[in-house]
């Protein structure tokens, strides 16, 4: 795995799929958006933005996150019914 010198003089491993999280709380997702935590809300809310809530939890898939900066809107997904 690629290394990068970090600013201390450690070493520092190159983000990858095994240290990034695949499910974002609403702020993360919201930041790493580049968007306010209230309209990241407003986003799920209308279904624009899909989640999933693990007990009390609501936590955005990263996967989603990245459909919605590639196309601007993520359509939910089919539940079957």
């Amino acid at each position: 795995m690629p290394k990068q010198q970090s600013s201390q003089g450690g070493t520092l491993h190159s983000p990858n799929l095994e240290t990034q999280p695949i499910l974002l709380s609403v702020q993360q997702a919201a930041f790493l958006a580049g968007i306010g935590t209230t309209f990241a809300w407003e986003l799920i809310r209308t279904g624009t933005l899909p989640s999933i809530r693990l007990g009390r939890r609501v936590l955005v898939p990263r996967t989603s996150l990245e459909k919605l900066a590639q196309n601007g809107i993520v359509q939910p997904a089919e539940t079957g019914q």
